[in-house]
């Protein structure tokens, strides 16, 4: 679930930053409004929730934590549709070219995870 967490996280921040340029095309755009949409659909009843995630958007670095906090109190770690959307704003990322920021120790990789998989790993 960590592993998990963490890809949301990143893609999360990743995606705010790349949608945030003008250059950005409307993929990354899409693919961003999407990841935060269900995210703001799954938090809907926590207020404290909306603002981790409205806080984290402008300040990734001072609310990774709570944001890591919130995501697996509402058990999103384990919710395939928000871990798809996900592993989406990466393929999107890597197709046009922009890397994905993690925090902290972790670096993550696109593509084969492991026997029968596809998606992202995190290390």
């Amino acid at each position: 679930m960590e592993d998990a967490i963490a890809t949301i996280v990143t893609a999360l921040g990743s995606g705010a930053a790349a949608a945030a340029q003008e250059t950005a095309s409307q993929a990354i755009k899409d693919g961003y409004a999407n990841l935060k949409g269900m995210l703001k659909e799954r938090f809907a009843d926590s207020p404290t929730a909306q603002t981790v995630l409205t806080e984290y958007e402008t300040k990734p670095d001072v609310y990774d934590v709570p944001m890591r906090h919130t995501l697996a109190e509402h058990g999103l770690g384990e919710d395939a549709s928000v871990i798809e959307a996900a592993t989406n704003m990466f393929r999107l990322l890597k197709e046009a070219g922009v890397s994905a920021a993690a925090s902290g120790n972790q670096s993550f990789a696109i593509g084969a995870v492991g026997p029968g998989t596809r998606g992202l790993r995190c290390e």
